[in-house]
């Protein structure tokens, strides 16, 4: 038996009536089109993960992170409660990874 995902579809009712849309936000159809009004989705400190604490320079900096394999490391790491890691023990991590995966791959090579 196959068993989907839990979507918005899902919550009861009485969850869903107490949700109400952000008047504050910018929607999709208002996004930016001129630098001055991309400057306004930058923090203005410049900080732009709060997650990652990750500054980028751009918008499209911003954008490039979020879909950076480091920050979708950190989001799961944020669900099981764990801190995030920088770029730089990311990058270690993935090569401690790779010699492992070589490691056990040269040892079943050797096994057959």
């Amino acid at each position: 038996m196959l068993i989907s995902p839990p979507s918005a579809f899902d919550l009861p009712g009485e969850l869903l009536s107490t949700f109400s849309l952000r008047s504050d936000q910018k929607t999709l159809n208002e996004a930016p089109t001129t630098s001055e009004e991309q400057d306004e989705f930058i923090d203005k400190d410049g900080l732009s993960c709060a997650l990652c604490g990750v500054r980028s320079a751009s918008v499209l900096d911003q954008r490039s992170h979020a879909r950076s394999d480091v920050h979708r490391f950190n989001l799961k790491r944020k669900l099981r409660n764990q801190n995030p890691v920088s770029e730089v023990e990311f990058e270690k991590l993935v090569e401690g990874m790779m010699v492992i995966c070589l490691f056990f791959f040269l040892l079943k090579s050797r096994l057959y």
